[in-house]
């Protein structure tokens, strides 16, 4: 019998998983400007951010509450202003780059009744998705884009803002993803999906003709219901954008994993590059992007929560393997291309979550958070006592093979060849994963001889529709 590992000491504490640090999220470029939003230390306040600093008073709280998980908070606006919802009250304001900020939409008569994610300027007023939770009951809500005037007169006037006519009440849906205005402005598109489905189950695209400032003509083009062609129980897409004025490009998982499709209206929607990987993810929260258009024909996207290039033409998909060498080989959902530049939010199982960009071929990053955990006694904390995940692939009971990162005992001094115990982290959701960043909760048992597995068990994202269905009515049996 081999001797039993004794524990290590470790420097990361109770307190320190516990604890928390700086997030970021919602990352955009604004005129050659990369825009985000971070929270405080403790994670109670976000702010709008830029290079050179806070956008946002230290007073406000840039937050959205849209379907409870929330949704993109921010837009800028002309003439140098931008609006953002306050988590506070809900309502938005706009504000002048360095000027004080000001409500352009009503109070509501209850408490954080009226909620908004997704705006977008369009002309003289900001276009943007609007929960009105109008009683007592949690299914008292109605959703729809509103239009508001930015002159703020709706702050006191709850007749100049406009319903726009996308919701159920109008033959709609009940859950509305953000608008997106075609090149030329005269068309929009958006996602939508009804109870019970969530996102991740039947999503719609529905595209509008944009007349006269109105919505009309709305139809269903693409999603929902399953079909012949469909693998799983119905379709997801998860983004839309618009690559022309008349054509869509869009993250659609009919064929069980979610890639690129292009769709000219009036015609079939074709896949650009099919592959057997996931390249969009679960719709959490309003307004998320896995993929933007770098160019004609090239896309910067996001491949098993990889920052990856795909070129149609020369029929390829690359890794960004630069992110690789910056220590931030994953970005989250927050991808924004402008110019052929991509930024977004990017991380790595021994760097905290921080913003980048990607062009020609370099990774840069851009702010000031810390790359490692603060820990109190230590100075600097060396990635040696951070484990790196070992993506290893196990047998269950029915056969099927069931991926998990697996992470072996990390520590920056100790050394020790007796065999280690191993403990399980199960993930929550379970319409989500583990994910490969930085975590002390792994690398508190890690740095003291404990290795940790954490299974991506059905349900689970990132390995295909039928892998996330898997867990249908089967809680509690499978895996």
């Amino acid at each position: 019998m081999s001797e039993a590992r004794r524990v290590w000491d470790s420097p990361i504490r109770p307190e320190d998983v516990a604890g928390s640090h700086a997030s970021v999220s919602w990352v955009s470029q604004v005129e050659g400007e990369v825009w985000w939003i971070q929270s405080t230390d403790d994670g109670r306040g976000y702010g709008l951010r830029r290079a050179s600093g806070s956008l946002t008073d230290p007073g406000s709280n840039v937050r959205s509450r849209v379907h409870e998980y929330g949704g993109e908070p921010y837009a800028p606006l002309p003439g140098g202003r931008f609006c953002y919802a306050e988590w506070t009250d809900q309502r938005l304001y706009a504000q002048s780059i360095g000027g004080p900020s000001s409500p352009l939409t009503p109070a509501p008569s209850r408490p954080a009744a009226y909620r908004y994610a997704g705006p977008v300027a369009v002309g003289d007023e900001v276009w943007v998705l609007r929960e009105d939770f109008y009683g007592d009951e949690p299914t008292d809500v109605t959703r729809d884009f509103v239009a508001i005037p930015l002159d703020g007169r709706a702050a006191d006037d709850p007749s100049a803002v406009r319903v726009l006519g996308a919701g159920v009440e109008f033959g709609g849906h009940h859950f509305l993803g953000k608008l997106r205005l075609s090149p030329d402005g005269t068309r929009a598109a958006w996602l939508g999906w009804n109870h019970p489905y969530m996102s991740w189950d039947r999503t719609e695209v529905v595209v509008a003709d944009v007349v006269e400032g109105r919505l009309t003509q709305c139809r269903v083009v693409a999603g929902g219901a399953p079909t012949e062609q469909t693998v799983g129980d119905g379709i997801s897409i998860c983004q839309v954008e618009w690559e022309s004025d008349d054509t869509l490009v869009y993250l659609s998982d009919v064929s069980g994993w979610s890639n690129l499709y292009r769709h000219r209206l009036g015609e079939e929607a074709v896949p650009i590059h099919p592959v057997e990987s996931e390249l969009g993810g679960a719709l959490w929260r309003v307004g998320q992007t896995w993929f933007g258009i770098v160019s004609p024909g090239v896309f910067a996207v996001h491949q098993d929560s990889r920052l990856a290039i795909l070129d149609e033409s020369a029929g390829t998909i690359s890794p960004a393997t630069a992110g690789d060498d910056a220590g931030l080989p994953s970005w989250s959902a927050s991808v924004s291309v402008e110019n052929g530049r991509v930024a977004g939010a990017a991380f790595g199982p021994k760097r905290l979550p921080t913003v980048a960009t990607y062009a020609d071929g370099v990774v840069e990053t851009i702010g000031d958070l810390p790359a490692l955990p603060e820990i109190e006694g230590v100075a600097d904390l060396a990635a040696d006592w951070l484990p790196a995940p070992e993506l290893r692939w196990f047998n269950a009971s029915d056969g099927s093979r069931i991926p998990a990162n697996v992470y072996p005992p990390t520590h920056a001094e100790a050394t020790d060849g007796a065999p280690a115990p191993y403990v399980v982290h199960i993930h929550g959701g379970p319409t989500g994963n583990n994910g490969t960043g930085l975590d002390l909760e792994i690398a508190y048992f890690t740095s003291r001889g404990i290795g940790v597995v954490a299974p991506e068990y059905g349900g689970s994202t990132g390995f295909g529709r039928m892998w996330r269905e898997r867990l249908n009515r089967q809680w509690g049996v499978i895996d």
